[in-house]
């Protein structure tokens, strides 16, 4: 019997492999295509209304949350939720999209500042603000620009931190309040 006229073709390893190589060529071909043609995707984060969630924060806390009753011109809340340290934190984003956290819990200041500054980070001098919780606040910061404050306030640890302007972070640290918000 002969395979010429069955109309079935023979089959080799070399055609295998030769079939499997067009396979991915034609794929990476097709994931290079569109690496070049997307744009970057860019998420807005929208604001929130945090006094109200500080409102709400407040009724149900036993201790006195410290928050900032406004934030600097320009910039948003974007995220408020509460911390694994018995506490809460709220994100914010500035006009030039730099970040400053906000947090508040019985954790120790130099977990948290190993945690969201560095992990080894540059202690500062202790800086002197007018602020309501607290006159005397440590600095620190790290290599990459990011700089933080932290306080103890009634058995909290309070820090404001992120890689906005420092003089920013120091104003916000400086606007805590523990008041009801109305």
């Amino acid at each position: 019997m002969s395979a010429q006229g069955s109309g079935r073709y023979l089959r080799s390893s070399a055609g295998m492999v030769g079939a499997m190589i067009v396979t991915v060529a034609v794929i990476l071909v097709f994931v290079a295509f569109r690496a070049i043609n997307r744009d970057d995707l860019e998420v807005e984060r929208e604001p929130i209304d945090y006094l109200s969630s500080i409102q709400e924060l407040q009724k149900v806390s036993d201790v006195k949350i410290a928050y900032p009753p406004t934030l600097p011109e320009g910039a948003k809340a974007v995220d408020i939720e509460p911390t694994e340290a018995r506490g809460w934190s709220l994100d914010i984003l500035t006009d030039d999209n730099e970040f400053i956290g906000v947090y508040q819990g019985v954790s120790t200041e130099s977990e948290w500042v190993e945690k969201y500054v560095d992990a080894h980070p540059n202690k500062g001098d202790v800086v002197t603000l007018d602020s309501a919780l607290s006159k005397k606040w440590q600095s620190w910061s790290d290599d990459g620009g990011d700089y933080a404050v932290t306080a103890k306030h009634k058995g909290q640890v309070l820090m404001v931190f992120g890689s906005a302007d420092d003089d920013m972070i120091r104003e916000v640290a400086a606007s805590l309040v523990t008041e009801p918000v109305r």
